[in-house]
């Protein structure tokens, strides 16, 4: 043995490529279909043939099809399931939902060339603008004279 064989002997190390999903809807039948995917797409790698490509694009397809329609039907048996318990039914909502760590806060506000930073002041500001935006709006269109009816097309008459 060599002095470079004993600082760095040959180690083979297995590495599990595949995770155990944890949707509550995701079967042990579909995990299957995810590895026979993952072995028809190393097939193609191999080979680059044509028809192991398309084997592999069309089992992909149908496993997203079934991925989808597993999901779904689980979801709504659960809000079949709690079909009128309001909290449970948030609960549900929320678990589907992604998990959002980022702050989506306002931290300033420019108005008439001021730039404004206190929270509080830019929460007033922005009630104020919402508040009025119909009424000045409404300031903003010339009054005619006449009737809404003028502006209207006449109306055939069928017999």
């Amino acid at each position: 043995m060599t002095l470079y064989d004993e600082c760095f002997p040959l180690i083979t190390i297995k590495i599990k490529s595949f995770r155990v999903n944890s949707k509550p809807w995701f079967t042990s039948g579909l995990n299957k279909s995810v590895h026979k995917k993952h072995k028809l797409y190393r097939n193609w790698l191999q080979s680059r043939s044509e028809s192991d490509l398309l084997k592999y694009k069309k089992y992909k397809n149908k496993l997203t099809y079934l991925l989808h329609l597993a999901e779904k039907e689980y979801y709504v048996g659960r809000f079949n399931e709690i079909q009128g318990d309001i909290s449970k039914t948030r609960q549900v909502i929320k678990s589907i939902l992604p998990k959002s760590s980022k702050c989506d806060s306002i931290r300033e506000v420019k108005i008439n060339n001021d730039v404004i930073t206190d929270p509080l002041t830019i929460c007033t500001k922005f009630n104020q603008y919402f508040t009025y935006i119909g009424s000045n709006l409404a300031k903003k269109i010339q009054h005619t004279e006449g009737s809404h009816r003028d502006f209207l097309s006449p109306v055939c008459q069928s017999s």
